[in-house]
């Protein structure tokens, strides 16, 4: 699995498995915040146990496209952001989610301009939720 380095301390991936969750933890991982649904195809199961064996915090912060993606759900992101201990992996299926909160809690949580708020989202692996993000930025 690929994992973006948004920041020193935040990284972002998509579905990580037992051994890339191993990886992270061996560069410093603390907590991992998980946006997938339970029931979404390709989850792993007890992902919860299997994350806290490894001595990391999980969270889950499930997020439905496009449902989901607005500001509430990135000022509940940047909470636990906040009270997590650093180094932080935050996951979906394709990293797009966690791409396009990060978008979002930039601009309106941290200040950032449009188009600042838009290149931290793609570095936190945001693809297809681009336009969506881009316009409810702009009407912000």
């Amino acid at each position: 699995m690929e994992f973006f380095c948004v920041e020193e301390d935040i990284w972002a991936s998509g579905q990580p498995s037992v051994a890339d969750f191993e990886v992270f933890r061996r560069q410093g991982g603390c907590s991992i915040i998980c946006l997938r649904e339970e029931h979404e195809p390709g989850h792993l199961r007890d992902v919860s146990n299997i994350v806290k064996k490894m001595g990391m915090i999980y969270c889950h912060h499930p997020t439905i496209v496009p449902d989901d993606i607005h500001r509430s759900h990135a000022e509940v992101l940047g909470g636990l952001l906040e009270s997590l201990p650093r180094k932080v992996l935050i996951y979906c299926k394709s990293a797009n989610r966690v791409g396009g909160l990060l978008a979002l809690w930039a601009y309106f949580l941290r200040g950032s301009s449009v188009e600042e708020a838009l290149a931290y989202g793609r570095k936190g692996g945001m693809l297809d939720l681009e336009l969506q993000i881009t316009q409810l930025l702009r009407l912000a």
